[in-house]
């Protein structure tokens, strides 16, 4: 997420490490980190919570696909099992 800093002396104001913006949005962000830490799971969606000065929070809902109440729900299964042909 963020660009390494230099190892290299040199002014700080030369770092280059300042003003730096990510391609992904802090949303796709907490998504991808959720679904690292849970592999298993399907992501449904996510939504914003709350923004501090520095934190942004959201909440982001997972399905696990082998649970049978999961298979029994038409609704979540269409959108998480995979199509079979």
């Amino acid at each position: 997420m963020r660009k390494q800093r230099p190892r290299g002396g040199r002014r700080p104001k030369h770092l280059g490490v300042t003003k730096i913006k990510a391609d992904v949005s802090m949303k796709q962000v907490a998504e991808r980190r959720v679904l690292e830490r849970y592999p298993n799971m399907k992501l449904l969606g996510s939504y914003f919570l709350y923004k501090d000065g520095m934190h942004y929070w959201f909440e982001v809902v997972l399905a696990d696909p082998s649970h049978p109440r999961i298979a029994k729900d038409k609704e979540i299964r269409k959108r998480v099992l995979p199509r079979t042909k």
